[in-house]
């Protein structure tokens, strides 16, 4: 069976978002297309940060970014997966451990709220290698995210509660 793929075309990425953007930047955009989460080492942050723009409509520019700084460490904390809904943010941070990265989630009741500290998401399968690149379904049962923990780069998937 072959299925036809969507056309793809270049995220709107204004000059407000992408200007200074040192390394990497990863996209998470809601389904709304008016709320976009990324991480960048924009100059005078050091490390990896997550930042946040917001629009009014998907025909209107990007607003100028600001750092998540309730959540951002003085560590990397980088490839963040935002919810459909806005409300839930997971993301891979350094700032347990100094070196490898661990997977965590954040909550906020509205798109206004700020986000609630993280909670680290996998204590009970932890591992002492990177874990990283964190998407969690809608209802928060089950996550899929990239692990170094066998040696190798690998994508692992893992029911978080549920049937």
């Amino acid at each position: 069976m072959t299925v036809a793929w969507p056309s793809v075309v270049v995220a709107d990425a204004s000059e407000a978002i992408t200007e200074g953007v040192v390394g990497a930047c990863v996209w998470a955009p809601i389904g709304s297309g008016r709320v976009i989460v990324f991480h960048s080492m924009r100059a005078g942050t050091g490390r990896r940060d997550l930042w946040i723009a917001t629009r009014e409509a998907t025909s209107l520019p990007w607003g100028a970014p600001v750092q998540i700084s309730e959540l951002n460490t003085a560590r990397e904390d980088a490839d963040p997966y935002l919810s459909a809904d806005g409300l839930t943010l997971s993301y891979d941070s350094s700032r347990d451990t100094g070196s490898y990265r661990e997977l965590f989630v954040s909550h906020r009741a509205s798109l206004d709220d700020p986000f609630t500290p993280p909670t680290h998401l996998m204590t009970s399968f932890d591992s002492a290698m990177a874990d990283a690149d964190p998407w969690i379904s809608d209802d928060g049962t089950y996550a899929v995210f990239t692990s170094s923990r066998t040696g190798e780069d690998e994508i692992l998937e893992v029911r978080l509660s549920g049937p």
